[in-house]
C-alpha cells in the first residue's frame, strides 16, 4: 500500500521551543493481503486473499514541536492522525488450504476472482448468466483505513 501526504506546515514560532501545525489530503493506492488460519470440523483452513484498491483521498493533521538543541540539531515529537477509507476494486483468493492441500486446484475464475462494482445485477435463475471464465462481481463498499501515530525524533540541520 502506497500512501501519499502532501501537507502544509504552519511553524508558529522559531524559538527554542518551536510548535508546529501540519493539515493536508492522503491519498492511498496498492494492495493489501490477508491472511486467516481458521480450524473446523475439517481440519486446519488457510486462506490468503489479495485486495486491490482504488486511489482513494482523506485528510491528514499533526501537531507538535521541536526542541533546539544547538544551531543545528533539536529533538521534535508529534501526534499525527490520518483520516480515510479505501475502495477495494478486486479481491483474488491466493491461497486456500485444508490440512496443507490446495482447495483451489478446481476452482474456477468466478470463485477465484470477486471485482467489486458500484451497480450489480443478478439474475439467480439464468445458469448462463454467471459465466465461471470472468470474475465474479460484488457490490463496492468501504473499508476504514485510519491511523493515529506518535513519533518522537531528532532533527539536524546542515
Amino acid at each position: 500500500m502506497i500512501i501519499i501526504n502532501p501537507s502544509l506546515i504552519y511553524v508558529l514560532s522559531q524559538n527554542k521551543l518551536s510548535p508546529f501545525m501540519k493539515f493536508g489530503i492522503s491519498g492511498t493506492v496498492g494492495k493489501i493481503t490477508m491472511s486467516s488460519d481458521y480450524g473446523n470440523l475439517q481440519g486446519l483452513n488457510e486462506d490468503e486473499i489479495e485486495l486491490s484498491t482504488n486511489l482513494d483521498f482523506g485528510i491528514t493533521s499533526a501537531f507538535g514541536a521541536s526542541y533546539s538543541l544547538s544551531d543545528n540539531l533539536s529533538i521534535l515529537g508529534e501526534v499525527s492522525l490520518i483520516s480515510s477509507s479505501i475502495s477495494p476494486k478486486k479481491m483474488v483468493y491466493t491461497k486456500s488450504t485444508l490440512d496443507g492441500e490446495d482447495q483451489m486446484q478446481d476452482w474456477t475464475k468466478s470463485q477465484k476472482e470477486i471485482v467489486f462494482a458500484d451497480e450489480v445485477e443478478y439474475d439467480d435463475t439464468d445458469v448462463e448468466y454467471m459465466d465461471e471464465n470472468q470474475p465474479s462481481q460484488s457490490p463496492s463498499f468501504n473499508l476504514p483505513f485510519s491511523n493515529f501515530s506518535f513519533s518522537l525524533g531528532i532533527k539536524y540541520t546542515l
